[in-house]
């Protein structure tokens, strides 16, 4: 058994029981073969469960809050994420999907208010972001801002009103402190409705 930051990770060799790949065993040298590493909270609850293929990761991961549901699924094949990532509100619905390939962000990642509604949509090219566009909880078109190489904002539209190049610099400005401050509560929709709503 081993205890680190409040997280029990218990590992064991079971065998295969209606399909399910066995828990992982550790040894030194270090390797995992097909196994499914379960790791609990300090009340014995599951936490997350990581599956591992030919020594990589392999197969969903899986985490969960502390009243035991899912709050997350993360798809890896051959070690890097691929597939689509889903990230639930505490009530089972979805709040956020990310489709990746290779490893990078590719496609279009969508956020979801919590009445199913999209909030935002971010379209990723090679991991590279290219174009938010956002949403009022009612379903409405709110705004949309397009990248050119990575981090310059190459315009921004509003429904309803055009933005001189004064305001489309603010937006920039803004969204990149919201970027670099990590803050969990600081959100790109803010900027938007202060910009394009009238």
């Amino acid at each position: 058994m081993a205890i680190g930051f409040g997280l029990v990770s218990i590992i064991t060799l079971q065998g295969l029981q209606a399909n399910k790949p066995p828990e992982c065993r550790f040894f030194f040298p270090y390797t995992k073969n097909d196994c499914v590493d379960t790791e609990y909270d300090s009340n014995g609850n599951i936490w997350r469960e990581t599956p591992y293929k030919d020594g990589k990761l392999n197969g969903i991961v899986k985490k969960y809050d502390i009243n035991g549901k899912l709050s997350m699924e993360r798809p890896y094949k051959n070690g890097e994420l691929d597939g689509i990532e889903k990230v639930y509100y505490e009530n089972g619905k979805l709040e956020s999907e990310t489709p990746y390939k290779n490893g990078k962000a590719e496609g279009i990642k969508r956020w979801y208010y919590e009445n199913g509604n999209i909030k935002q949509e971010r379209t990723y090219i090679k991991g590279r972001r290219h174009e938010y566009k956002f949403y009022t909880e009612d379903g409405n078109f709110l705004g949309a801002v397009r990248y050119r190489n990575e981090m310059m904002i190459e315009f921004v539209k509003c429904p309803k009103k055009k933005l001189s190049n004064d305001e489309t610099e603010s937006v920039l400005d803004e969204f990149m402190l919201i970027e670099g401050s990590r803050d969990p509560g600081a959100d790109h929709d803010d900027v938007i409705k202060e910009y394009c709503e009238e």
